[in-house]
């Protein structure tokens, strides 16, 4: 019945005579293999309609839900720290000397308490959270397109370039994120770009190797053949053609990354790597562990600011997963 009313749609949208409506109607219920040219558009369009419903129904679990709002709130405060906080910079900043004892427990005036030189720390962790994701951003951004870049060419290429690419892939993934960090800071010096180029370089071999495979699997489908045929050059297949169908684990890896590079940032900023000038939430926990039973809460709050930035990137990771790999999903439940 579905299909019948669809036919009589497009009919009507045609604007046909009846002669070649009453040819169309016979061919329809007489040959069972008619298929009329209209239809198969009209069913195409509803097809992407329903997977995008799909996509969507999958993607909005209540976990993901979550991890939305905790990621909306931790982006309002980095992009409008100003509207967030009523504290500006340089009230929260570590020249400040204020009239305010150091780490009192909460007020009404200060809802979190007071953290080092008397600044609030409520303001002092919305202001965090821009230089906090700025580096994380960033590291992301460059182990994302410098991975995906090796991997692709890797792959695509094949034979001795292949071997080279993975082993320089190899060496590098022997080097934690950490050590990678320590190694770049004692040669640059303490400075957010060289923590950030560090954390960056050292997450390239896993964007290599999930591009490379993803490459692999696409490189000898049909699509590709076709490129090559008509003539298409092999930047134009690698990252045109081949690129857009292979990112999905990518997008994935993204997500589960920000929240692995949050972390690492602010376990370098509690060991002391980080630049005092600038709020992080890792600085602040150090400087507030000398005074955990004083006041307990200089050191919570920084650390529910990188838990619920780390939670909401997961849990958005773990949705794209689930929508994107629907029988990974089905796999693990049964």
């Amino acid at each position: 019945m579905k299909k019948l009313k669809t036919f009589e749609n497009v009919i009507k949208l045609e604007g046909e005579t009846k002669k070649k409506k009453l040819i169309r109607y016979l061919k329809f219920f007489l040959l069972p293999c008619f298929r009329a040219r209209e239809i198969n558009k009209v069913e195409y369009e509803l097809g992407k309609i329903q997977s995008k419903r799909t996509f969507f129904r999958r993607f909005l679990s209540p976990l993901t839900i979550l991890g939305m709002a905790c990621i909306l709130f931790i982006l309002w405060c980095a992009i409008f720290p100003d509207w967030a906080s009523k504290y500006t910079f340089d009230d929260i900043a570590v020249w400040v000397n204020t009239d305010e004892i150091p780490y009192t427990p909460p007020s009404p005036n200060h809802p979190l308490g007071i953290g080092e030189s008397g600044w609030d720390i409520l303001a002092r962790n919305i202001w965090g959270t821009r230089y906090s994701l700025q580096v994380a951003f960033l590291a992301v951004v460059i182990s994302f397109v410098l991975g995906t870049i090796v991997g692709i060419i890797s792959a695509y290429a094949g034979g001795w370039v292949d071997n080279i690419l993975m082993r320089v892939v190899d060496i590098f993934s022997v080097f934690p994120s950490l050590i990678l960090a320590f190694i770049f800071i004692a040669m640059w010096g303490n400075q957010m770009n060289v923590i950030m180029i560090g954390i960056g370089l050292a997450a390239i071999p896993s964007y290599a190797r999930i591009s490379r495979a993803s490459t692999l699997q696409e490189k000898s489908k049909l699509y590709v053949d076709a490129a090559k045929t008509s003539g298409a050059s092999r930047f134009k297949i690698m990252f045109k053609h081949i690129l857009p169908n292979a990112a999905s684990p990518l997008i994935v890896r993204v997500s589960f990354h920000i929240a692995v590079a949050t972390l690492t940032v602010g376990g370098l900023a509690f060991l002391g790597f980080a630049v005092s000038d600038i709020p992080t939430w890792g600085w602040d926990i150090n400087q507030a562990s000398g005074h955990m039973y004083r006041d307990p809460y200089a050191m919570f709050w920084p650390g529910m600011w990188i838990v619920i930035t780390a939670l909401g990137f997961q849990l958005i990771g773990d949705g794209l997963r689930d929508s994107l790999d629907p029988k990974l999903k089905k796999l693990l439940k049964g």
